[in-house]
This record gives C-alpha cells, sequence and structure tokens, in this order.
C-alpha cells in the first residue's frame, strides 16, 4: 500500500484510524459511503483526508453531478446569531468593510464562483467594481451574467488576466484544493502591488461534522490556515474565528515583494481526535435511536446529510431556522420550521451552538 504523504509539504501523514469506519457526505450535501483515509503531517501539521488517486475519482464523480445550495434551489445559505439573520456572503462582505476599505472601483475576482452568491453581496456594496469568476465548469454562466457587473467567467483552458484584480477571494474553496499554499503562490501573477486576498474556510477545530465530507482535501484549524497562507508568502492581515459561526476568515496581502515568514512549529491537535470521538458517539446514538424509527433531524445541511447516511436513510423530516428552505423536500424528506414540536431530535451540531439550537427547539416543544 502506497504511504500516506501530505498534499502540501509532502511529510509523512499520521492515520487517524478512525475515520476509517465512518460514513462520509458530500460538499453539496448528499450522503456518501465509508471508505476515506484521514490523517495529520507528522511535518506541517495540516489535518488533512489523503489525496489517494481512489479519492480523485471520487471527487470526479461528485462534481459531475454537484448541486449547490440543493436544499434552497440554489440560494445561499442563511447565516444566523451576531445580531443579524443574513445571507453568509453578505455576512463576510461586511465583515470585509469593518476592516478594510476598498477603492470606489476595482476588479474581484471570485474563486470557485459557485452560482455567484458572494459575487451578489459583493456587488452590493460595491457596484461600481467590476466582478469576474472561475469555475469547474460553465454551468452558472447564464445565471452569473445577470449579476450587474459581472465581466467574465474563466473555465478550463481560458485564464484570467495577470496583473488585473484589486481583490481575489476564495470562498469555500480551498479545503477542496491539493497543496494550497502552492495554488495561493500561483495567484500572485493575477493580482496587482497590494491586492487583498479572502479567503473563507471551514473551522475543522470548531465543527466535527466537517470532517466527514468526502470532497474536502484540507481541514484546517487557524494555525494551519495561517501557515498556509505564510508559506504562500502571503502578509496576513486578519484571522478570525467569529465572523460566521463555525468558519475561519483571512484576509492577507497580495504582494510579490511579501517577505517570507518562518511558520512556528505546531503542537499535535489534539482536536481531531476529540472530533472524531465526537462523530463516532453521535452515529453509535443516531444508529441505535433511528432503530426505534424515523429520526426527526435539525437542518438541512452537511451534518443533517451525514446523519441521513449513518441512520441508512430513517428520517422522518428535517427541522430548519431557515425560512427560505420550509416546504422543500432534502434527500427525499419535507424540510419544516420549528413550530409544532413533537418528538426527539437529533443536533448534529457541536459547542455552544449545539446548546443555543437545543434551547430553541426546548421553547418549540421539541426533545432534545
Amino acid at each position: 500500500m502506497s504511504r500516506m504523504l501530505c498534499h502540501d509539504c509532502g511529510g509523512r501523514l499520521t492515520e487517524a484510524k478512525p475515520f476509517r469506519k465512518l460514513p462520509r457526505v458530500t460538499s453539496d450535501c448528499r450522503p456518501w459511503p465509508v471508505g476515506g483515509r484521514m490523517g495529520r503531517c507528522r511535518s506541517c501539521g495540516l489535518v488533512q483526508t489523503w489525496a489517494s488517486p481512489h479519492w480523485r475519482k471520487e471527487c470526479d464523480r461528485i462534481y459531475s453531478t454537484y448541486r449547490i445550495y440543493r436544499q434552497s434551489g440554489g440560494k445561499e445559505q442563511a447565516v444566523f446569531g451576531g445580531g443579524a439573520v443574513e445571507p453568509r456572503s453578505a455576512r463576510i462582505v461586511r465583515g470585509l468593510r469593518s476592516v478594510h476599505r476598498l477603492p470606489n472601483h476595482g476588479n474581484l475576482l471570485d474563486v470557485g464562483c459557485g452560482n455567484g452568491g458572494f459575487l451578489r453581496a459583493f456587488h452590493e456594496k460595491y457596484p461600481q467594481w467590476r466582478l469576474h469568476g472561475t469555475e469547474y465548469d460553465r454551468r452558472n454562466e447564464k445565471e452569473l451574467k445577470k449579476i450587474p457587473g459581472f465581466a467574465r467567467l474563466y473555465s478550463g483552458k481560458v485564464k484570467p488576466l495577470a496583473g488585473h484584480f484589486h481583490l481575489i477571494s476564495l470562498i469555500h474553496v480551498l479545503e477542496h484544493l491539493e497543496n494550497p499554499s502552492a495554488f495561493l503562490t500561483g495567484l500572485v501573477d493575477l493580482a496587482l502591488p497590494g491586492a487583498k486576498i479572502l479567503i473563507e474556510v471551514p473551522d475543522a477545530e470548531a465543527n466535527p461534522f466537517i470532517l466527514p465530507v468526502a470532497d474536502h482535501v484540507s481541514h484546517f484549524d487557524r494555525r494551519s490556515l495561517r501557515r498556509i497562507a505564510e508559506k504562500a508568502e502571503l502578509e496576513v492581515e486578519l484571522l478570525r474565528n467569529d465572523l460566521v459561526p463555525r468558519e475561519l476568515t483571512l484576509i492577507a496581502t497580495l504582494n510579490p515583494k511579501n517577505f517570507r515568514r518562518r511558520a512556528k512549529t505546531l503542537a499535535a491537535l489534539g482536536w481531531l481526535k476529540r472530533n472524531l470521538h465526537e462523530l463516532k458517539e453521535f452515529a453509535r446514538k443516531a444508529t441505535r435511536e433511528a432503530r426505534n424509527g424515523p429520526l426527526t433531524v435539525f437542518g438541512s445541511s452537511l451534518g443533517a446529510a451525514w446523519i441521513y447516511g449513518v441512520a441508512k436513510g430513517r428520517v422522518r423530516a428535517f427541522l430548519d431556522e431557515d425560512a427560505v428552505r420550509h416546504g422543500r423536500i432534502f434527500l427525499g424528506r419535507r424540510i419544516q420550521g420549528l413550530a409544532g414540536g413533537g418528538g426527539k431530535v437529533v443536533i448534529p451540531l457541536a459547542g455552544k451552538i449545539r446548546k443555543s439550537v437545543a434551547f430553541k427547539l426546548r421553547q418549540a416543544g421539541w426533545l432534545c
């Protein structure tokens, strides 16, 4: 069997063997079978899915039928908490505006732009900017062209213009890419001197339910995301884990003259072992409860899809706070609001967020 090597630095991986037995889920919220392998690099500390040839073939299968935000008809998920309910991209743009005063005119390149959620939110606040995007294929091009200020979609052999962009964004993209530090280094050629780069990724330390995502190859915490950025010779200006719940937001300066900062030696990442244990316990409890009858599951995203797979489809309904999703069908089951109460609800969340949701559900008459 081939040795498990880090896809970023080439170091040896220490395998997290409990992961082998866990069902998985795709990033567009479809159950996916057991079969992945995960480890932590002994050299750089990056937690990652082993990027084997089999894993790459799985990703090709996943992306060939990918549907972004399938639970809400393509509408971006809402973010709850922080005093407002708003689309995730709107929250990110608001955070960007609070940190940096961008010029009135400029060129934005959104890497992995999907159906344009971030581009729309950015246009609302910066209407005079020219918007550009890159994607795996051109399936969303017609939708993207409806966005005011949209200039061009780059896909396949068509590459973005060199030395052209004032801001480059990667919203939930970097976790999908092998060798992320080299990818970030390559963006320097596209940027104007002093340009900003905005990176948004899941916080794997805070959210165990992100670990089973089959097409994610990197699972970042604050230390590993900073290390990747600094290895790419980016000057990190901001790194927060509270702008969007369970996500990391990094803003850096893209400048070819940036100096390389030596990454600090990382301590062993105890959160991986803890989160895998939590997933194993959730799987055990959900499997046991499903034997007594179909489950009611909170949410209609990754964690809920993972529970659906764990329970082998024995799910009665999904509960969600997002009114846009109410009445829609997800994995063959109806999405409903919290009102009504009734039986016990499985909550695939962790930490303080889980406690907050459990409190709301109990107020609505549910058992947690």
